[in-house]
């Protein structure tokens, strides 16, 4: 069976005073593209490198091109057999 992936993907948060507030969080597939889950935290831009950070703000900017997740509607699938 083929393992999952993941990717980043912006998260758009409603809070508590009904404010939007997007962040980039780091998103975690099954094998057949459903989601099993993100990271509570949002990624932080970090590395070894100006090469890894320069890969990393790539990723990001990618992101911004994708459906944004909305906090509270994304479907978790637990696929782990």
């Amino acid at each position: 069976m083929e393992s999952g992936y993941w990717n980043h993907r912006v998260l758009k948060e409603i809070l508590q005073n009904g404010e939007d507030w997007y962040s980039v969080r780091e998103v975690f597939y099954n094998a057949d593209g459903s989601i099993n889950g993100y990271t509570k935290e949002p990624v932080d831009i970090s590395g070894e490198s100006i090469d890894d950070l320069r890969k990393y703000v790539q990723w990001i900017l990618n992101c911004l091109d994708k459906p944004i997740l909305v906090d509270g509607e994304v479907e978790f699938v637990d696929r782990h057999e």
